[in-house]
């Protein structure tokens, strides 16, 4: 945005070929304002920079605050949290219209950053009530959500604004959830969660808020699912709201799209209209009449996010000679589906894998599965047929939700805690290895610590012994 001082010394410097630059009283006219005031509108852009970068100090404080009465009342009523974060609230926005008082900052700035602080507190609101529901599993009472009423969510002046942005997405988040709701079954299969935001952003009135909610719903969709239950949304949103957001989610969705090339793509499952793929990529040395030993891998995400391209480690294990067969599964946001969908989604995976394992040059004599936090729990929690799988390789996955009893016993498991956190060694990782080799399972678990991240060479081992125990039967 230009300085208002240079705004002006533009616009007066702006004058039509032969125009009379002197005032029709005859006196000299050089200017359309004066060096004073030029001088008094730099003052005050300096005033009104100075203002709202301590108006984002205070916000920043309330932040503080806030994560404070979060930890206090993160189980505790929605009535607790509202008067704590209401007094959070009160004391910042006095201080900030003080400030605005002894400052001299304009009218506008001091208006828009008590808007932003206003809807950082809104925000606060929303952001409670998702954890009290998460921890509770209780809705507040119908009058709690009444605050909303007092904020303008069509500000345009605002939208490239962060602490607006956040507010913005945090309630069509919430639209998004009451549509999804309503429409039940009628929402796409594939793109759940996205084609509800885009119709939560359809509601409001400015296009300028409509078009950025739409961006960012696109953009997350990207990011979590890839070009994934996609089908023609980024070119009517560059239809409607052309310009470099477009073009930025054009080059992201190409992206992507370009992975899928080079290799088989096949159905693997079909639910009620929703086909869900897996991807079949085989190393660049396999030879026509080759059988390879076969990896059948279950991306991350914590049973929320992710595509079937997240791998950091199949390329190299490819390179070692293995296929890996990449598979994607029903996801809650983007399918609507349940943790139980993914277990069935993973069996039948396996099943056509097993199936066809000789049409791509893999050998269904050896079949492992691998996978990555829920990815990971999909290869033991997973109803599989007995002996069909010789190994089970789980990176950070967190084993506490359901019992050992339903490991199989019949292959290798490898539980490997690594990464930057440890946390699922403190959700059972290490008493379920205890429970499941009790029953007589062959489970191991290697818990890497900060220095020792180099889960390949470890896997890769495994891998070895594993197809090695097979080519010797």
């Amino acid at each position: 945005m230009f300085p208002i001082a240079l705004t002006i010394l533009l616009a007066a410097c702006s004058t039509e070929p032969g125009e009379d630059t002197t005032d029709r009283a005859g006196s000299d006219f050089t200017s359309a304002a004066s060096a004073e005031d030029l001088a008094r509108l730099a003052d005050q852009d300096r005033i009104d920079a100075q203002f709202q970068r301590e108006a984002l100090a205070l916000r920043e404080t309330a932040q503080r605050e806030m994560m404070r009465e979060y930890a206090r009342y993160r189980q505790a009523s929605s009535d607790e949290f509202r008067l704590a974060w209401d007094a959070v609230y009160q004391r910042q926005d006095a201080a900030l219209v003080q400030h605005a008082y002894a400052s001299g900052v304009s009218a506008l700035v001091a208006e828009q950053e008590t808007a932003l602080l206003q809807a950082f507190w809104a925000r606060g609101r929303l952001g409670h009530v998702t954890d009290y529901i998460g921890e509770t599993g209780q809705l507040p009472a119908p009058d709690y959500w009444t605050f909303l009423d007092e904020i303008d969510l069509d500000r345009a002046d605002l939208v490239d604004r962060p602490a607006y942005q956040a507010l913005l997405t945090e309630h069509a988040d919430w639209r998004a959830l009451a549509l999804r709701e309503r429409a039940g079954d009628a929402a796409r299969a594939g793109s759940l969660q996205l084609t509800t935001r885009l119709a939560a952003a359809g509601l409001h009135q400015s296009e300028a808020v409509r078009c950025f909610l739409r961006e960012w719903a696109l953009g997350d969709h990207l990011e979590r699912y890839g070009q994934g239950g996609l089908n023609g949304e980024v070119e009517i949103f560059a239809r409607d709201c052309p310009g470099v957001a477009a073009e930025r989610l054009r080059v992201e969705r190409d992206r992507y799209l370009a992975q899928n090339d080079g290799h088989l793509v096949a159905t693997f499952h079909s639910h009620d209209g929703l086909a869900l793929d897996l991807h079949v990529l085989a190393p660049a040395d396999l030879q026509a009449g080759e059988s390879r030993p076969v990896i059948v891998w279950f991306h991350g995400g914590r049973g929320v996010r992710g595509r079937w391209a997240d791998c950091d480690l199949c390329e190299a294990w490819r390179a070692a000679g293995y296929i890996t067969v990449q598979s994607e599964y029903r996801l809650p946001h983007r399918h609507g589906g349940h943790r139980s969908d993914a277990y069935a989604d993973a069996a039948h995976a396996l099943a056509w894998v097993m199936e066809r394992a000789d049409r791509f040059g893999g050998d269904a004599r050896r079949i492992a599965l691998a996978g990555a936090d829920m990815g990971g729990d999909l290869t033991v929690f997973a109803d599989l047929p007995p002996d069909t799988v010789r190994g089970r390789l789980l990176i950070d996955s967190c084993l506490d939700g359901d019992g050992p009893e339903r490991i199989l016993p019949d292959g290798v498991v490898l539980v490997i805690e690594g990464g930057q956190t440890r946390t699922c060694l403190e959700n059972g990782n290490s008493e379920y290895v205890a429970l499941g080799r009790a029953m007589g399972a062959d489970i191991r678990f290697e818990a890497l610590g900060a220095a020792e991240t180099d889960v390949l060479n470890i896997s890769l081992a495994f891998w070895d012994e594993v197809f090695a125990e097979r080519a010797s039967d």
